[in-house]
């Protein structure tokens, strides 16, 4: 009988998982998405197909690119602020959910590094109860970096819709800004009205209203929130 020949076993090469695919596998990231599901029923659908997706893979396209490297970027910068995380409430835990449900959904550039600004700022900022915690998650799904700029831009001044200051505005020049309703800055103005980030002015059906819109009293948080 001839003698068996033994087939050499082949040698099984250990791949190095890549930065996303711990993050996919990190508790940390386990936790965001049961918290995500659990808080946001009405996303929970579309979340549990994103999340494999986006946090696994993360295929192809410059969008998948950009929230691959902010996802990355987080988790690293979060990995040294551990101290100050475990140390977070239940509200500003529920917020940074909150946003990294938005990031999953973001592919605007300028927005995803506001909301990563966010997320590294939750630790340090505070949120005192849930309501907070939502109120401002719901503002970072909705707002957009240009509406963030404008804001930003307002400085304290109150806007007035028009083409050029009235004669109810002349001895107020610098503190007004003059918003045409047909140009970006106009549409820009309508949409922080519509989420209530400028709101008339207390003076409303006072003899001294002027039809100015001031910012909102949560405004001047939102942008020490933002700021990375």
């Amino acid at each position: 009988m001839r003698p068996r020949r033994h087939k050499p076993r082949k040698r099984r090469v250990r791949r190095e998982r890549t930065a996303l695919e711990r993050i996919a596998g990190s508790t940390f990231t386990g936790g965001v998405a049961a918290l995500i599901a659990a808080n946001y029923p009405e996303a929970a659908l579309h979340l549990t197909a994103l999340l494999p997706v986006l946090t696994g893979s993360l295929a192809h396209g410059r969008a998948d690119a950009r929230i691959k490297a902010t996802l990355e970027d987080l988790q690293e910068q979060l990995n040294e602020e551990r101290a100050a995380l475990r140390e977070m409430s239940d509200a500003q835990y529920r917020l940074v959910a909150g946003i990294v449900a938005v990031i999953l959904e973001t592919i605007d550039e300028e927005k995803l590094r506001f909301l990563k600004a966010a997320a590294l700022n939750v630790a340090a900022s505070d949120f005192h109860n849930t309501f907070e915690a939502q109120l401002f998650a719901r503002i970072l799904r909705d707002i957009s970096a240009a509406e963030i700029r404008f804001l930003a831009e307002l400085k304290g001044r109150s806007v007035a819709f028009g083409k050029s200051p009235g004669q109810e505005h002349l001895a107020f020049p610098d503190q007004v800004l003059f918003v045409d309703m047909g140009t970006t800055d106009g549409a820009l103005a309508v949409g922080l009205l519509n989420m209530g980030l400028i709101v008339r002015a207390p003076v409303e059906g006072t003899f001294a209203d002027r039809g100015l819109y001031d910012p909102s009293p949560v405004v001047e948080k939102l942008l020490q929130f933002l700021r990375g």
